[in-house]
This record gives C-alpha cells, structure tokens and sequence, in this order.
C-alpha cells in the first residue's frame, strides 16, 4: 500500500485466487482509491500478477512490478509504460526525491556453466543464491522502450543484508545513495553487512560506519546532512 503525496489517494494491492478449468492460482492486481468513498479500480489486469505499488514524489506516476520488471502507470492517461528489461527480476525498487530516477536491484544473469547445472538438477546446498546489484535508471532514458539500467555497484558484494534485504535509500538532493552491502545473500553472511555511500553521478563508492561491526539500514536526514 502507498499513499500519494495529497495524502487522498492510494495505490494497492489485492490477491485473488482465481478458479479456471484445470488451472487455479493466486494471482496480485494494483488497485486505485482516489479517496474516502471513492470505488477502488484496477489498474493492472491480464494474466500476469503485478504488486508493490509506490507512488512517484510528484504523484503524477505509479510505479509497480510485474513480470519481472519495473512497470509504470498514468493517472491522468491511463498510459501503461514498461520501465525495466533485465532478464533476470527486480527485487525491489526506490523513487529518487524529484521522481525522475528510479534506483532498484536486480541480480545478474547466469552465467552459461551455472545454467547448465541448473538445467541438469546439479544443486549444492548454500550456493546458488544470485547477488543482487544495485542499478539505476532515469525515466528520461526509457522514452524509446525499456533500458537495463545503470550498474552501479559491483559483483563482488550483494547489495541488501540477510536482516534488510531493500536496505539502500536515496539522499533528499538526488546526488547519492546509501545502502547496506554483504558478501552474499546467505543468511549465515550476516556478520559481514557494512554501509557504503555512492555519488550518483561518478559510480564512485566509500565505506561508512564501522569495518568491524554489522551496520544496515542507514537513512537520511531530511535536509541530507
């Protein structure tokens, strides 16, 4: 559940299950209330589930998952946009202050050696986890179709914490993120969760905090400092 930023109205999501001939399953729509008394719409349909519903800053925009990816919808059009093309899945995604960057994780595609032993059922108990990297994308970018997004940190850590899994969060000028890293995904890694800050506009990153204690969840004052 969101609430837009006039405080009236509130994007959602609702499952279902739904009962077809030789098929049943649970599937998420996003609805609209556009305030008290007003009757909650859909905005998402078809076969695929959509969720995670977050309003933009400006309350122009919709942004939510389904398929895979980040997806957005207009209010005022209707218009339905396709943000997002990576070929793996968004796990989470944040809106930058003025709405017109959106920052979210993904984890890389496998390589050709770890598809081929997934193919052939060869699992190892703890691997097979995928690192989530964070990455970034401005809507300005997405006006010809769908992008990847910008990489923005590298393969040797995960982005997230066993504890905070969206643990990365935007400072109120839009100039840098802060997010919790660790060596991987595995629950038992969580002695190695640290802080970094990242400048948006280099890629470059610094260590913040501790290197000798578990540190995550880190937010920004409101006026940054």
């Amino acid at each position: 559940l969101d609430v837009a930023a006039d405080g009236r109205r509130v994007a959602f999501t609702v499952m279902q299950a739904e009962m077809m001939a030789g098929k049943s399953e649970f599937r998420s729509r996003v609805y609209l209330s556009n305030g008290p008394g007003s009757q909650a719409v859909p905005l998402t349909g078809g076969e695929a589930s959509s969720f995670a519903p977050q309003w933009s800053p400006g309350g122009d925009a919709i942004a939510y998952l389904s398929q895979r990816n980040i997806w957005l919808y207009l209010p005022e059009t209707g218009k339905v946009q396709q943000v997002t093309a990576v070929p793996t899945s968004v796990s989470s995604f944040k809106w930058s202050a003025d709405g017109s960057m959106i920052a979210f994780t993904a984890a890389d595609e496998a390589t050709a050696g770890e598809s081929e032993a997934e193919k052939n059922g060869i699992r190892i108990r703890g691997e097979g986890m995928m690192k989530q990297r964070l990455r970034l994308v401005s809507l300005a970018e997405t006006a010809n179709g769908p992008v990847s997004g910008r990489v923005l940190t590298g393969a040797e850590i995960h982005t997230g914490s066993p504890e905070v899994p969206e643990a990365y969060n935007w400072s109120p000028d839009g100039r840098m993120i802060v997010f919790s890293h660790s060596p991987s995904p595995q629950p038992n890694d969580w002695p190695g969760t640290r802080l970094a800050l990242l400048q948006v506009a280099d890629g470059s990153i610094r260590a913040l905090g501790r290197e000798d204690a578990v540190c995550f969840d880190a937010h920004f004052s409101p006026d940054g400092k």
